[in-house]
C-alpha cells in the first residue's frame, strides 16, 4: 500500500482536509476496492468485500477483512506456531538453514509476523522480545556481549548492530 500511495487508505486516523484532498481519497477508495474485488479470493474474503459492495468503501473493507484475518481459526494457528519458534528456537537447531544474520532475520521477521497477527493484544514485549532472540542466538561464551549488543539497541534498530558484532557474523548456522 505504502508503494503505491495508498496508505491513507487503510490509515484509520487520516483525514482529508481539503475539497482537493477528498477527491484525492475518493479516486485512492474506489482503486483501493477494485483490488481488493480482484485480489481477494477466499470465500470470506469475498463476503466481506461484497458487504461494502454499495459504498466501495475500502478503509471499511480492508477494516473488515483484517478483523477476520485476526480473529480466524488460521491466524490463531499461525500465531501458536510462530511463538513456538520465537520461545524454542536456536541457532543450529536445523529449523532456519544459511548463516546467523539469515537466523536473526528470519527471526526477528517471525516477530514481526507474530505482532502483526496479534495487532494490540500481542503479549510480546520488546524486553521478551530481545530475552528470546539472546538465548536462540546465545552460546555461554559470547551470552554477555549479545546480551549488552541486543539490550543497547533492540527500540533503535538492533538488527544491524547485532549482526555486525564480530562474535555473531563469525558464526554459521
Amino acid at each position: 500500500m505504502h508503494a503505491q500511495g495508498l496508505h491513507q487508505v487503510i490509515d484509520t486516523t487520516y483525514i482529508a482536509l481539503t475539497p482537493d484532498e477528498q477527491a484525492v481519497f475518493n479516486f485512492m477508495q474506489t482503486f483501493t476496492y477494485a483490488v481488493l474485488e480482484s485480489k481477494v479470493l477466499t470465500i470470506k474474503g469475498k463476503e466481506i468485500v461484497c458487504q461494502h459492495e454499495l459504498t466501495r468503501n475500502a478503509r471499511a473493507t480492508y477494516s473488515a477483512l483484517l478483523k477476520h484475518h485476526r480473529n480466524s481459526t488460521a491466524s490463531t494457528i499461525a500465531a501458536r506456531h510462530i511463538m513456538a519458534f520465537l520461545t524454542t528456537s536456536t541457532i543450529g537447531d536445523g529449523r532456519v538453514k544459511g548463516t546467523t544474520s539469515d537466523f536473526i532475520l528470519y527471526w526477528c521477521d517471525q516477530a514481526r509476523l507474530y505482532q502483526q497477527l496479534l495487532g494490540d493484544h500481542s503479549s510480546l514485549s520488546d524486553n521478551e522480545k530481545m530475552i528470546h532472540l539472546v538465548r536462540a542466538v546465545g552460546t555461554p561464551k559470547y551470552q554477555g556481549h549479545r546480551r549488552y549488543v541486543v539490550n543497547d539497541h533492540w527500540s533503535q534498530g538492533f538488527v544491524p548492530t547485532i549482526l555486525s558484532a564480530p562474535c555473531i557474523c563469525s558464526c554459521s548456522v
